[in-house]
């Protein structure tokens, strides 16, 4: 396996994570939404990125079935936590609309 994916995956986490810690530090202020969003593709991110790792260091077919499984898990809880997100920001906008205009 090229080294090509574990950089991309290793810089998308880098700028998830940056993402994730100035909104958590309200440095950004972008909506909860945007929290969702970013841990959810961090631990998607993670996930993919083990599995990469353990594949390029040619771990044997019974250790990467595990770490295949931990990442479908992985990949599971990301979507779920993207999908809240998603919740999130259509709520808002939806409260945004219906509140009386001065």
């Amino acid at each position: 396996m090229p080294m090509g994916p574990l950089i991309v995956d290793g810089a998308a986490w880098i700028i998830v994570l940056t993402v994730l810690l100035l909104e958590l530090s309200r440095l950004t202020r972008r909506g909860r939404h945007v929290r969702w969003h970013a841990t959810g593709l961090l631990v998607l991110i993670t996930g993919l990125l083990a599995s990469a790792l353990a594949e390029q260091r040619g771990w044997p077919p019974r250790h990467l079935h595990v770490v295949q499984l931990i990442t479908l898990l992985a990949i599971l809880t990301g979507i779920a936590f993207l999908a809240v997100g998603i919740w999130v920001q259509a709520s808002a906008r939806h409260s945004s609309c219906t509140q009386p205009r001065d």
